[in-house]
């Protein structure tokens, strides 16, 4: 499922890039920079999460999930990051 809601970064980091130069005794630092790190998307944190629960998903009775092959799980995986996008979407409205 190609979906363009990636729900942003989950954690984006900010952080002052800077270098120093010694010369003759002294440190001259040059000016500090800031970076922005986006971080993983919050559609990937999801799908992680979702993918450490999937045990337990098989063990509820409304919905079962086989093993399979990885790339079937991967796949749940990612559908259970988007449905939570969406419920997501659907309280912030």
């Amino acid at each position: 499922m190609t979906t363009n809601n990636d729900g942003g970064p989950a954690f984006p980091e900010r952080y002052q890039s800077g270098s120093h130069v010694q010369g003759d005794g002294r440190c001259q630092f040059t000016v500090p920079t800031l970076v922005d790190k986006p971080g993983m998307s919050l559609r990937d944190w999801f799908a992680g999460q979702a993918l450490a629960s999937i045990p337990d998903f098989s063990e509820m009775s409304s919905y079962r999930i086989q093993p399979g092959p990885a790339e079937e799980i991967a796949t749940t995986a990612y559908a259970l990051a988007d449905a939570m996008l969406k419920a997501r979407e659907a309280s912030n409205a």
